[in-house]
């Protein structure tokens, strides 16, 4: 299913990966992920498959309708 983005489950604990302290604070101030929305041909049929995911701990993700699949928008959050 195309639109759908790269996936990767992590074994890793996330303190291992993911830095703490004065390292988290990103030099523009973003702090996460406010919008992370995905173009699809087939809206319905890329929906069915990310609700798959969704069911799995997946984030939510805006579809939109689009010519072609794939990121259409990614907004961050700042402090």
């Amino acid at each position: 299913m195309p639109p759908l983005p790269f996936l990767i489950e992590d074994l890793t604990p996330r303190d291992l990966r993911v830095p703490g302290g004065a390292q988290m604070q990103h030099a523009n101030g973003a702090t996460g992920l406010e919008l992370v929305a995905i173009g699809a041909q087939d809206v319905a049929e890329t929906e069915w498959g990310y609700a798959k995911l969704r069911e799995r701990g997946a984030p939510t993700i805006e579809l939109r309708p689009a010519e072609t699949d794939g990121p259409k928008d990614i907004r961050f959050k700042v402090s």
